[in-house]
């Protein structure tokens, strides 16, 4: 993918942004045509608030897939329960560069997120043969 690509792709997304230097750390060298990563069963993006209230979820956007509560260790103010508003995708095929980036883009349209928009990159968890990846958007 070009550099002119990358940017040109940001036209067609309505949520996020992606910076060529960023996608480049995942994917230099790969068309847009080539398979991200192989075998992968699930793709999610996170939403994490100090709320514990399944109310709050409408606040963001659509319903969440699957919420999880945990503890948070003190840190940038934000001390105790947390939780994460989790919108999650099985595709049903590998899919291509264009195709995923597509599929954050609605991921993070989906959470009605509107504070963080910039396209940090991926977390890749292998379990066996499959791949899980969360996506980190920033702002």
């Amino acid at each position: 993918m070009k550099t002119t690509e990358i940017f040109e792709l940001n036209n067609e997304l309505n949520n996020i942004f992606v910076h060529p230097d960023i996608l480049n750390k995942y994917s230099k060298g790969k068309e847009w045509s080539d398979i991200a990563f192989s075998n992968l069963k699930t793709i999610d993006y996170r939403v994490v608030a100090c709320r514990d209230d399944e109310e709050d979820v409408a606040y963001f956007g659509d319903k969440s897939d699957r919420i999880i509560n945990f503890m948070t260790e003190p840190r940038f103010g934000m001390n105790g329960e947390m939780t994460a508003f989790i919108f999650e995708e099985t595709p049903e095929k590998d899919l291509t560069w264009k195709e995923l980036m597509t599929l954050v883009d609605n991921l993070v349209g989906r959470s009605g997120d509107k504070s963080h928009d910039y396209f940090e990159g991926f977390e890749v968890f292998s379990v066996g043969c499959v791949n899980h990846v969360v996506v980190h958007v920033g702002s």
